[in-house]
């Protein structure tokens, strides 16, 4: 039997997966989360009832374990996964370089230190101050929450307008104490680049990258997921030197990191972010449909020290099969009666994920929280993937009371 501990943070839907690829393995399985009826404390061997976000207190609990990994997959741990890893000289990464990548203003800054595309921005919590410093940044621009994710709380300002700064900069501070504001990048359309790469021994798997097209009503709103993902070589050259730059320079070399960014006008990077966890929205799952690698395995495997499955994976080939994601928004808000998929992609669909019930209340989109559903299709070829593809808003549709 495998007497061999995993600490795993938090224990939401989110992590789930984490604690059942971990059981698969044969580990033991510990969760730390403040709130014990969260779904993912029944699935594990032990449970903690802690603060997962007090750095001192989870060490503790995993000297006394005597763990030989620590993961989560949630944002707001993942420094004290860092820190806890260092402390006890397991596989992880430096949590200095965590936290630079999570700040919005502290990422930008390192982008400017290295040498990479960026705009200009600034960050503060003063209105005041955070009206003097407007002057100095072109409209349009953005403003977001310093320390947030999934584009809740941004908002794109088009012009000078004392409400609507008003209104962006309160709603930022509904989710971080520090609001980031910087000019906004023109996207060449509403599609860019995203998805999740894996790191460890030096190595980076660059399967997990796709396209990812925007609403046409809110172009910071993820909606469509498209994987395989087409790039000319400069493009695939680029993206692969500027990321290693920023890894390496902040000293992170393990892990799975989610990533937007796409090619300017100009033909200039612009890396948009770097969350420190893996993509939310099941893209794990896309990824493993698409390649058959599974990103739960690997990170449950790697940051124990094992790394035979992550060598298996490096020195094979991979499937490639052709798979897309699709959000399902409401336009208003109302009371969700039903969604309609229109029989000619039925035998595409190979699953469908609820977030909103029938019934209950739905919001006329704002930011990705909103979503009401994920379908998941299946293509057998680029042609048919691309074709259905831009007609899924029209094939997918709700209907409210």
């Amino acid at each position: 039997m495998n007497t061999k501990k995993i600490l795993i943070l938090v224990a939401r839907n989110a992590q789930v997966p984490l604690i059942k690829a971990a059981k698969n393995e044969g580990y033991i399985t510990i969760v730390c989360d403040y709130f014990e009826d969260n779904p993912g404390v029944k699935y594990a061997d032990k449970y903690f009832k802690i603060d997962p976000r007090d750095k001192y207190a989870v060490l503790k609990i995993a000297k006394e374990e005597e763990i030989s990994g620590i993961i989560s997959n949630f944002e707001e741990v993942m420094p004290v996964v860092a820190f806890v890893a260092n402390k006890l000289g397991l596989v992880g990464c430096k949590e200095a370089g965590i936290r630079t990548l999570m700040s919005k203003s502290g990422f930008r800054l390192l982008q400017q230190q290295i040498g990479i595309y960026s705009p200009k921005f600034f960050s503060t919590n003063s209105i005041e101050e955070y009206y003097n410093n407007i002057e100095f940044i072109s409209f349009p621009l953005i403003v977001k929450p310093e320390n947030s994710n999934g584009s809740r709380g941004t908002a794109i300002i088009n012009q000078y307008d004392k409400k609507q700064l008003n209104d962006a900069f309160f709603s930022c501070l509904e989710f971080s104490s520090n609001i980031t504001v910087e000019e906004y990048i023109s996207m060449p359309s509403l599609t860019i680049i995203e998805g999740d790469i894996f790191i460890h021994n030096g190595i980076i798997l660059w399967n997990g990258l796709f396209s990812n097209t925007r609403s046409k009503g809110m172009s910071n709103i993820p909606m469509l997921y498209c994987i395989p993902l087409e790039l000319t070589e400069y493009q695939k050259e680029k993206i692969q030197i500027e990321l290693s730059k920023i890894f390496n320079s902040v000293g992170v070399t393990h892990g799975q990191y989610n990533i937007e960014m796409y090619f300017t006008n100009d033909d200039e990077l612009f890396i948009v972010e770097i969350n420190v966890r893996q993509g939310g929205f099941e893209i794990p799952i896309m990824i493993k449909e698409h390649s058959g690698i599974d990103m739960y395995r690997l990170l449950v495997t790697t940051s124990m020290g094992d790394d035979e499955y992550f060598n298996s994976i490096v020195d094979s080939k991979h499937e490639f099969n052709y798979i897309s994601q699709f959000l399902v928004f409401s336009h208003r808000d109302g009371i969700y009666q039903d969604m309609s998929i229109d029989k000619s992609i039925l035998k595409y669909i190979i699953a469908t994920t609820d977030y909103k019930f029938k019934g209950t209340m739905v919001n006329k989109v704002k930011n990705i929280a909103d979503a009401i559903a994920l379908i998941r299709l299946k293509y057998p070829n680029r042609e048919e993937q691309m074709s259905f593809n831009a007609k899924l808003e029209s094939l997918i549709t709700v209907s409210l009371k």
